[in-house]
């Protein structure tokens, strides 16, 4: 069995006050796991804040983007493993996410892990994109999840989808782990069967065994 440690990247407002998370701390945080024997480090992923917390806050929790908090890390770490869990896949760029995610799996030389989910909060995702309200969001998980494996597995990649779209472009480098893996979140019933379709793995929180 093996065991990670939530690393605290978006973590204020919500599982902890406002402020909590000190930057300078990161370091020695991730090195301390890996000296007790950590797996991995779990970092969970926001781009703006809830409504629910900001009528709970008097000032604005921090988050920190996971994949720059995690190439801080990869230098001063050796054996201890990145955990995205779990990027919002919908809110994301597809081509620049696959360019920073086979950039940090070299970096880190192979220890970088991808979890990915729709996202807890539509308000969070109409937020960031405005002009996407009503967008099937599994759907756009779905897409995003082919278009990361046909980029990361070909030469010159195309995809055409009904939200993801590009022509013959050439990814280099690809991610050091060939395939690369890629684990999804999911409770309910459609969510399931998206796993079994098309993830290398399963992540779930709060529910019992």
């Amino acid at each position: 069995m093996k065991f990670g440690i939530g690393f605290p990247t978006c973590r204020e407002g919500t599982a902890y006050p406002v402020p909590y998370v000190r930057p300078e701390d990161f370091v020695e945080i991730a090195q301390r796991a890996e000296e007790l024997g950590f797996y991995a480090l779990w970092g969970n992923d926001h781009l703006t804040t809830r409504l629910a917390i900001r009528a709970t806050q008097t000032t604005p929790p921090n988050f920190y983007e996971p994949l720059i908090t995690y190439a801080s890390l990869a230098s001063v770490t050796q054996r201890i493993r990145f955990m995205l869990g779990v990027m919002v896949l919908p809110e994301r760029e597809i081509i620049l996410l696959a360019k920073q995610l086979a950039t940090l799996d070299q970096l880190s030389k192979g220890r970088l892990m991808l979890g990915v989910g729709i996202g807890s909060y539509r308000e969070e995702f109409e937020a960031v994109h405005p002009g996407l309200k009503g967008a099937n969001r599994g759907r756009m998980m779905e897409e995003g999840i082919a278009a990361l494996r046909t980029l990361f597995s070909e030469r010159r990649a195309s995809f055409s989808g009904k939200y993801v779209k590009f022509e013959d472009v050439e990814l280099a480098p690809k991610p050091l782990q060939q395939p690369f893996p890629i684990l999804l979140n999911a409770h309910a019933d459609v969510g399931l069967v998206r796993v079994g379709a098309s993830g290398d793995g399963w992540i779930v929180a709060g529910l019992p065994a």
